[in-house]
């Protein structure tokens, strides 16, 4: 079983993964989301500080150590999912991956990968201050492909969208949970968002039914 990552681990990985796509997004080899880039820079940021603070003999506390694990778990979210973005972006050639140091896309570009059939099931929690969290699941026992191996299920395809602004956005993310933060001015609106699961070449299968909640 592999060892979790250490901050210092986690924090040296995604600042590669970082200067490198600022190089290529700089003369355009990649077409590099400046927002998905800027929100990694910002955890990257957050976790050094977090490590400086709590490495410091004189400042060193309990308050510390808490705020270097928050920053590490968000950056090790933001981490998964900035990569399972990198993965979906054909611009990206697989060497760029081992030389960052970051997992392959996982096949040869001619094995051919089965596309998953079925659409996942999206379940929505709302929390207090604009917090929406959306889990997606496998199908259940009976369905056509109920036996498709995990790595079938390589990551999870959302788009989403606030009812009536006429703007729909999507993301692929590697983690079957995933959070959307809103703001006061979104409270009392509508937030609909539907799913697919996507292959390790991140194709795409059906889409599920749209579902939607009250954001608070």
């Amino acid at each position: 079983m592999k060892k979790p990552r250490k901050p210092a681990e986690l924090l040296g990985l995604s600042r590669g993964v970082e200067t490198e796509c600022r190089k290529n997004q700089a003369n355009e080899k990649w077409g590099i989301d400046a927002r998905l880039l800027l929100g990694l820079t910002a955890a990257n940021d957050a976790l050094a500080g977090a490590i400086d603070a709590n490495a410091d003999k004189a400042t060193k506390n309990t308050a510390t150590a808490a705020a270097q694990k928050a920053a590490f778990n968000e950056l090790n979210h933001l981490y998964e999912e900035f990569v399972g973005y990198l993965h979906s972006d054909r611009k990206i050639p697989d060497a760029a991956f081992r030389m960052m140091g970051v997992r392959p896309r996982g096949h040869g570009a001619h094995e051919p990968l089965p596309v998953p059939e079925v659409a996942p099931v999206l379940e929505l929690e709302t929390g207090q201050h604009g917090l929406i969290k959306v889990t997606a699941t496998q199908p259940t026992a009976g369905q056509p492909t109920h036996t498709m191996a995990p790595s079938q299920y390589h990551a999870v395809l959302l788009e989403y969208r606030i009812k009536g602004s006429g703007e729909t956005d999507r993301k692929s993310v590697t983690a079957k949970r995933h959070k959307f933060d809103f703001t006061e001015a979104d409270a009392g609106k509508t937030f609909e968002i539907r799913g697919a699961w996507q292959n390790p070449r991140n194709q795409a299968g059906p889409w599920s039914s749209w579902v939607s909640a009250l954001i608070n």
